[in-house]
């Protein structure tokens, strides 16, 4: 009986560490994507780091294609860029991830093409760069024509 107790009490223990988890991940909504959007914005490596560290642990990165791997792996490929002691702890796909950031809301996609060419401008790939500013061009053009419909105020 009391080997049963002990097996129930660590199999609930696992099930509550997976829960806990799951949780952990929601909390990666706009204000913690938005945090690491500024933080790449404002080139702040430090505080990038420890987030994305932080996300990526508690995240089940890397086995669907969300927005949080989306927004993980952009995180990644800044810090690399700007410290390249400090790869990324999986490899990413880059030459898939400009179709990816199309997951991304559109307040996250213009900072996120920018990081992704200046990647590929830091490893002299210029015909990717072309690419990726072509479409950095359409969605500033969706945007602006956005701005002309809506109506004046």
């Amino acid at each position: 009986m009391v080997i049963a107790r002990v097996i129930l009490a660590i199999f609930s223990l696992i099930i509550s560490q997976q829960v806990n988890a799951e949780v952990k991940c929601q909390i990666f909504d706009d204000k913690v994507s938005d945090r690491l959007i500024q933080y790449i914005k404002d080139s702040d490596l430090s505080a990038a780091k420890l987030l994305v560290d932080e996300l990526e642990s508690i995240c089940n990165y890397g086995k669907r294609n969300t927005e949080q791997d989306v927004l993980i792996d952009i995180g990644w490929l800044f810090i690399f860029n700007h410290d390249f002691i400090y790869p990324p702890k999986e490899p990413i796909d880059v030459d898939g991830l400009a179709d990816r950031i199309r997951l991304l809301p559109r307040r996250y996609r213009l900072i996120s093409y920018s990081v992704l060419a200046e990647h590929y401008i830091l490893t002299g790939d210029f015909s990717d760069v072309l690419n990726v500013t072509n479409f950095i061009e359409n969605e500033q053009r969706s945007v602006l024509g956005k701005l002309r419909i809506s109506p004046a105020i």
